[in-house]
């Protein structure tokens, strides 16, 4: 799939395994943590860390609905409904989290929502599993997001962005149809301009 949001899409998982690198490297500092202060530190980082990384994977994900024209899942339970949408085929669209990846990833979701509420209380528990899922994703998010990206361009997912007519009914904006054809030819898009026919095709290289 030629998409610019591909961009923002491999960024956000980069970033998410960047802090969970870090939380990892965090972690194991925690038992050179000698006084209160130091723990405190360390502790804090270790949570933020966590966050951030787990924040940024629901960026990515987030992002890959778009994409596939989805409708991200919302209510209270927004979070968990992400991941469990990630690793379950909708329609025409393949899996995005292999089980294991979702495990993995909902088991730092549940971290990021005890780090959120209760600073108080570092449970070493449940951040020993967290870190441990961690490093799992650091490890699988680059094949799971290779793996469903080569999925969408083999079974021909199409991502669309409408233009709007403007009061004289001419088209505003540029709206690209990126899709492989019956032909398996390639991406093509429908280009629109202002005062331009709505529907000119042209094919892109």
């Amino acid at each position: 799939m030629s998409d610019g949001r591909w961009f923002e899409i491999d960024a956000a998982v980069a970033t998410a395994r960047r802090h969970f690198g870090g939380a990892v490297l965090i972690y194991q500092k925690v038992p050179d943590a000698r006084t209160s202060d130091d723990r405190y530190l360390v502790e804090m980082a270790f949570m933020h860390a966590m966050q951030a990384g787990h924040t940024s994977l629901e960026v990515a994900l987030l992002r890959i609905l778009e994409i596939c024209s989805e409708d991200a899942p919302s209510g209270a339970s927004w979070q968990a409904d992400l991941i469990r949408r990630a690793a379950s085929p909708v329609e025409k669209r393949p899996v995005v989290l292999s089980n294991e990846a979702a495990q993995a990833a909902d088991a730092t979701r549940r971290f990021r929502s005890v780090a959120a509420e209760a600073y108080d209380e570092f449970d070493h528990t449940q951040a020993a599993k967290a870190v441990a899922s961690a490093a799992r994703l650091i490890d699988l998010l680059p094949s799971e997001i290779a793996r469903f990206r080569q999925a969408i361009d083999h079974r021909g997912a199409c991502s669309i962005r409408h233009p709007t007519p403007d009061k004289a009914g001419h088209m505003k904006g540029i709206a690209f149809e990126t899709c492989t054809d019956q032909r398996g030819r390639g991406p093509s898009a429908v280009r629109t301009g202002k005062g331009s026919k709505p529907n000119s095709v042209s094919p892109m290289a």
